[in-house]
């Protein structure tokens, strides 16, 4: 498996690093190969025996040798430890899919200006803008990388495109109409099953943690929940030879941190009701074993056709959570940190959608003076 300029993965698990030099009597490339436990001792070790054959080599100067795509490779293995994987996973991917093959053989002391903003125009094309902002920041993580490493003695690049601006789509909520229906659906309907969608209808918990959620989360003496963890089913970052493409991996909420939310109290006597008997180290959604988010997701479309409502993206009921929160007055801190935004104009921004009667309900505290007859 390649992973960089002559670097490749042999089937033992060996780093093999291969070096020209030269060409025998038939004119066939010959290579020394240099093999290591590790990427990085891989390269080091190729690195300097192409230094000390220098006067034999027949490739570029010493100081310019190294790729784009080793020193994209050496951030992704210096920065793993700091991220969770699902974010290793997506900046891996990210640069598979749309940085690697312009930019892979290119070495990084030739790159320029040029060669960015051609590769941006390109992606432009057929990227939406949270996929550009993800070059962005994967461009931007291994320049910075690279000179604090050494292997640049300047950035390439003079200006990088502005991250691209996001889209602004409409916020999607439930009606006060359907979200009746649901919750009377629910509740006389109640199973595992519906339970997520009150969960996330009244808590306004993601998809991903509901599936993580284990009966030990709910404290009822406290009235708590405790959302420890996230389910994703995401690309399996190392595979070997016959294992899955993809693995369910538990990870840290987002923004990496666990939070204790309020249990509404009408939520409350639903749960003290379904946790006789329960054990704690049990999932909510399916006992023993993990029910992951597209499973679940298959459930919660097959339940709004039952309560005869429109086709909807389950992440919907955290929308309609947030929104009917402030509309009730609720503290707009109190509802960030119940979300586990990191700052309240996110809660603003993106999750709250103020319905057309709760408008026109607001406009009527503004007075002006009596129009004369």
């Amino acid at each position: 498996m390649r992973k960089g300029q002559n670097l490749y993965k042999r089937k033992d698990g060996r780093w093999e690093a291969r070096v020209y030099i030269g060409r025998d009597a038939n004119g066939t490339p010959r290579y020394k190969s240099l093999y290591a436990g590790t990427y990085r001792m891989a390269l080091q070790k190729k690195q300097d025996y192409e230094k000390a054959c220098a006067s034999r080599w027949q490739a570029s100067p010493a100081e310019d040798s190294l790729s784009f795509r080793d020193a994209a490779m050496l951030w992704l293995e210096d920065s793993r430890e700091d991220w969770k994987l699902s974010t290793y996973v997506k900046y891996q991917s990210c640069l598979e899919k749309h940085i690697l093959p312009s930019w892979g053989p290119l070495y990084l002391q030739n790159l320029r200006q040029a060669d960015y903003d051609q590769l941006m125009s390109r992606l432009k094309g057929h990227l939406q803008a949270s996929s550009l902002s993800a070059v962005n920041t994967v461009l931007h993580s291994i320049v910075r990388f690279s000179l604090s490493k050494e292997y640049l003695r300047a950035s390439p690049f003079g200006s990088f495109h502005p991250s691209t601006k996001k889209e602004t789509c409409k916020i999607d909520i439930l009606t006060a109409d359907e979200t009746t229906r649901i919750t009377r659906y629910s509740g006389l309907h109640l199973t595992t099953m519906t339970l997520g969608v009150l969960l996330a209808l009244y808590e306004g918990i993601r998809l991903g943690e509901l599936c993580a959620l284990k009966w030990g989360d709910i404290n009822l003496e406290e009235g708590t929940l405790l959302i420890r963890s996230t389910l994703q089913r995401i690309k399996n970052p190392s595979p070997e030879p016959g294992a899955p493409k993809t693995i369910l991996y538990f990870g840290r909420p987002k923004n990496g941190r666990e939070r204790s939310i309020p249990i509404h109290p009408l939520l409350l006597e639903i749960l003290k009701e379904h946790m006789e008997d329960r054990s704690a180290d049990h999932y909510i959604l399916r006992d023993q074993n993990p029910m992951e988010p597209r499973v679940y997701s298959y459930h919660f479309k097959k339940i709004l056709d039952e309560a005869g409502i429109r086709d909807i993206n389950f992440h919907v009921l955290r929308h309609t959570f947030a929104s009917n929160c402030v509309e009730a007055g609720m503290d707009i801190k109190a509802l960030s940190e119940i979300l586990g935004h990191s700052s309240i104009k996110i809660t603003m921004d993106r999750y709250v959608h103020l319905s057309m009667d709760f408008k026109k309900s607001q406009i009527s505290v503004l007075e002006f003076p009596i129009f004369p007859k």
